[in-house]
């Protein structure tokens, strides 16, 4: 296995860090982001294999070298980095919204679901980097899984919320 700058060790790492460091500067929003106890049996069933699918997401792009074809890397390099911002600033438009209130600043204006569409994004460009079908197969089924456990959570929010979650479901996509 060959761990220089080519491999894709590297964009496994940024993708761990991606995922995974906001959780560490949450504070107490991090239990609403980790609390699925509303969660259905069909959802917890998806959640499985979206939990497999984000390992694999992390373990393919070690086995893949980086493509030195330009387009796909330019394309590859933008996808990745529009998905990292949008992220990144969706995981502190959460952090930073009181846990009693429905989050509607900043990504949340735009999408009900900042966090995974923009998560999505950036694995895509990590997908298109590795040149990896495989990684874009998975991210396609990732998708798909990902729907049903978001349509639980809409009803959970809008149980848990009212009126507010209902007004905001109402003037804000569910992606983009």
């Amino acid at each position: 296995m060959d761990f220089t700058i080519k491999n894709g060790w590297i964009l496994s790492l940024a993708s761990i860090i991606l995922s995974y460091a906001p959780l560490l500067f949450g504070g107490k929003a991090v239990k609403r982001l980790t609390f699925f106890s509303w969660m259905g049996q069909r959802g917890k069933l998806f959640s499985f294999f979206i939990t497999v699918f984000s390992i694999l997401f992390l373990l393919i792009p070690i086995f893949c070298s980086i493509t030195e074809n330009l387009p796909l890397l330019i394309c590859g390099i933008v996808l990745f980095v529009i998905g990292s911002i949008g992220t990144i600033i969706s995981y502190q438009n959460y952090f930073t919204t009181p846990l009693d209130s429905v989050i509607t600043k900043g990504m949340y204006r735009i999408s009900r679901n900042p966090i995974y569409v923009f998560l999505s994004i950036s694995i895509a460009g990590i997908a298109i980097l590795c040149a990896s079908y495989v990684m874009g197969a998975i991210l396609l089924l990732n998708i798909i899984f990902q729907h049903p456990v978001i349509l639980e959570e809409e009803k959970f929010c809008a149980e848990k919320y009212g009126n507010d979650y209902i007004n905001y479901k109402k003037n804000t996509r569910r992606y983009l």
